[in-house]
């Protein structure tokens, strides 16, 4: 079996790269065809800025509102 191995590990070496831009071209298809669209990564980024918010105690819409002391 070694001696097998010896005599064509030029045929291992060219397996080995083969499989990793093979597994390279999956990963790189199935990040393209799942990952989540733009707008929604934006949509979902805003939801959860203005949940902490409110978590926070800060109202987002009130960010518009004059406080004390100022004028309009």
């Amino acid at each position: 079996m070694r001696d097998f191995i010896k005599r064509h590990w030029l045929a291992y070496l060219i397996g080995v790269f083969v499989a990793i831009g093979v597994g390279a071209l999956a990963a790189y298809v199935v990040g393209i065809k799942a990952s989540t669209p733009a707008e929604v990564r934006r949509e979902r980024i805003a939801a959860e800025k203005a949940q902490q918010s409110f978590y926070d105690g800060q109202d987002p819409a009130a960010d518009d509102l004059p406080t004390e002391g100022e004028s309009e």
